[in-house]
């Protein structure tokens, strides 16, 4: 990684969540990113034998891998590149399962900003490098103990003077053999502690237990400190007489660096922590705003238009009645927008709970209210009976009223209208769908459908804020499942979706 670029794989199979990314990526001036894109684990597989990464931004839901295995076949390509989970579901335990497989973080789309974003990636890349140099210091350590000749292992006389001198303490105090022997061991000490006794004290309190252990400071030759692990133990003959002490010292300056650096990045991470609450307080002010503070002007612009309408009709032209209605209208419309986005955003903050929910009973109670709308229109409603599923009951319902009011919008102008609702079995998971003969929509235009404010007809053909189907889309990756539709123009579309078994949610948003 340089200074200026970093250069990301980004294994995501949901187009839109692609160009959320890289959109929120761009928004940061400070330093560069290199995406590559990667829909399928083969594809990221292909990648990184071809070329090196500094960061993987890894879905957990692909067309050929799910779940946390994904991690581990990441992992097994690529052990040294750090791994960010991006998901879109706030589940603490599945964030602390993916931490334990590998992971370095786990965040929550639509919960991060780009600011936010930057500072994961970058503080999984130091984290990374930190546990890489920890584990090399670690084995560096396994190596001194099995080779005793980094250990500073030595005798002491009963007054404390050196008697042997192993290579390991020449290379920890940087004494060599003929300069130290004879030579009290106080000299290892630093100067405040020898101008308090502590060497005696510390040969009495070994004297006295048999072993006295510590860490602390210790000198080198020349003055210099270094943290050591010291264990003084007592030598006695066969008549128990104390003949002396054996000395091991241990420098312990890397993981005492190590530690350090992990502590600093622990104090990071409760940074970001108070910076995400933060960010959702700002969230959830803007949410109020949005209800309070821009419908209060929009209900005046309707009120006072309906007023004039209602009591001025009669002096005003069919022009400018038409005007007041088309203000009428705008408003409706604007208000049902309004609603529409704050269903979005509390759908992406609110927390899933997992029930088993009868999902038939659920169609055919959206089925006979659709009906009561429009009692005039022949439907016909085919519903699967006894169709259940692991889920929350209450995002599950808006899941249904999009799709079935949009099967119920779409085939308004057909003479004879079907909406079936049922299941089939895919790769042995359950595929839930909801088809309809409607207008259907071009399979080319297929990738917009789930995007926000994205339309695939006119506002005079069919009406709507275009927000619903992003929504549906939201509520099923939160349940760790996918949804994709299938259409012919004129013909009609199939909307299908998954949801996580058992009620175990993914990590994709």
């Amino acid at each position: 990684m340089d200074a200026q670029t970093i250069k990301i794989l980004l294994v995501e199979d949901n187009r839109a969540d692609i160009v959320m990314l890289q959109e929120l990526l761009s928004e940061v001036s400070t330093v560069q990113f290199n995406v590559v894109p990667a829909q399928f684990l083969s594809a990221a597989t292909t990648q990184l034998k071809q070329a090196s990464f500094d960061v993987i931004l890894l879905d957990l839901s692909l067309p050929d891998a799910q779940g946390l295995e994904t991690i581990v076949q990441v992992q097994a390509e690529a052990p040294s590149v750090p791994i960010v989970v991006m998901t879109g579901l706030d589940n603490e335990e599945l964030a602390v399962d993916a931490v334990r497989q590998g992971a370095q973080d786990y965040l929550v789309k639509g919960q991060v900003d780009a600011h936010l974003l930057v500072r994961a990636i970058r503080y999984a890349i130091e984290r990374k490098h930190s546990l890489e140099a920890l584990r090399e210091s670690e084995e560096r350590f396994r190596l001194l103990v099995a080779g005793g000749k980094d250990y500073a292992i030595f005798t002491l006389a009963p007054n404390g003077c050196v008697m042997s001198w192993n290579a390991g303490a020449q290379r920890t105090h940087g004494y060599p053999a003929e300069e130290i022997i004879g030579q009290d061991f106080s000299g290892f000490y630093v100067p405040e502690e020898i101008d308090a006794g502590k060497p005696q004290q510390d040969l009495q309190l070994a004297t006295a237990e048999g072993r006295f252990e510590e860490e602390g400071w210790r000198v080198r030759k020349g003055g210099l400190r270094f943290w050591a692990a010291v264990a003084i133990s007592t030598l006695r003959d066969e008549s128990g007489q104390m003949r002396g002490f054996a000395q091991v010292t241990r420098d312990l300056t890397e993981r005492q660096r190590a530690e350090v650096e992990i502590r600093k990045l622990h104090e990071d991470l409760k940074r970001r922590a108070v910076e995400l609450e933060f960010a959702n307080k700002e969230l959830e002010a803007f949410n109020y705003s949005v209800s309070h503070d821009l419908r209060n002007p929009l209900s005046v612009i309707d009120g006072f238009s309906a007023l004039l309408l209602r009591n001025y009709a009669q002096k005003l032209d069919e022009k400018e009645r038409h005007y007041l209605q088309r203000i009428h209208h705008a408003c409706k419309r604007m208000e049902q927008l309004i609603e529409d986005l704050l269903t979005l955003s509390r759908i992406s903050r609110s927390k899933v709970q997992i029930e088993t929910v009868q999902l038939s009973s659920l169609v055919e109670k959206i089925a006979l209210v659709l009906q009561q709308t429009q009692p005039q229109r022949q439907v016909e409603f085919r519903i699967a009976a006894g169709v259940m599923a692991q889920g929350d009951g209450r995002l599950l319902e808006i899941v249904l009223e999009n799709l079935l009011g949009n099967a119920w919008k779409y085939t308004g102008k057909k003479a004879h209208t079907c909406i079936e609702f049922g299941t089939i079995q895919q790769e042995g998971q359950t595929v839930y769908f909801v088809r309809d003969n409607g207008a259907g929509f071009s399979m080319a235009d297929a990738d917009k459908l789930f995007y926000a404010f994205q339309r695939l007809h006119q506002q005079t053909e069919f009406e709507g804020t275009g927000i619903g189907l992003a929504t549906v889309q939201r509520i099923i990756h939160r349940h760790g499942g996918k949804i994709w539709a299938e259409a012919v123009v004129d013909a009609g579309a199939t909307f299908y979706f998954t949801l996580a078994q058992g009620g175990v949610l993914s990590a994709e948003s």
